[in-house]
């Protein structure tokens, strides 16, 4: 069997969450770290509306491949959603990974703003069904093929006079942070353009 020792969670090896803000952020989202056969695991607890912890995501940390894993035959809530406001007025913003709803948390949003925990590509009913009251959406997806088809899907189904398509200079909001962009370019580009039928 794996032989796990879990560590204190350090910097050095996550560059997408390193800030001077880093030790509250390791607090607010409960993150760990854990090492399997010598290769250290990034562990992101996914939290249900109710804010319990109901599955575990593990991410390999770069030199490594980017992989990831879940606990099997376990709920996967839509991350970030142990934050919703509940105010239907409120807009929300979708990000497409666990790290770039970290990386808006460090840039001051650190509520209303959620992830997928299986990809771009892939939205459930009930994670809809957890947005449909509120007014209107952010989607920051990552500037990609996969991004652009998850956004445009989303906005099929929420309806496109809802949604509004973030543009950051670089690829998403972790590859902002871990390049030093300022959080007023994040939040003007928040902002973003509203969808319209070209654009789904």
């Amino acid at each position: 069997s794996s032989r796990r020792r879990h560590t204190r969670f350090k910097c050095d090896w996550s560059s997408d969450v390193c800030s001077s803000d880093l030790d509250d952020t390791i607090r607010a989202f409960g993150l760990g770290a854990e090492v399997v056969h010598g290769e250290p695991w990034l562990v992101i607890p996914l939290r249900d509306i109710h804010k319990r912890v109901v599955n575990l995501r593990f991410r390999s940390v770069p030199p490594a491949k980017k992989t990831f894993r879940v606990c099997m035959s376990r709920e996967l809530p839509l991350y970030g959603t142990d934050t919703l406001s509940g105010e239907k007025h409120d807009t929300i913003v979708l990000v497409e990974g666990e790290l770039d709803v970290v990386a808006m948390y460090q840039y001051g949003f650190t509520t209303n703003v959620v992830s997928t925990t299986a990809g771009a590509g892939c939205f459930k009913d009930e994670w809809y069904d957890a947005l449909e009251p509120y007014q209107s959406f952010v989607l920051a997806y990552d500037d990609d093929k996969a991004g652009k088809e998850g956004a445009a899907a989303f906005a099929a189904k929420m309806g496109p006079e809802r949604c509004s398509l973030a543009v950051f200079p670089l690829k998403d909001a972790g590859d902002c942070l871990a390049n030093g962009i300022e959080a007023e370019t994040i939040k003007r580009d928040r902002k973003s353009t509203r969808l319209n039928s070209s654009h789904t």
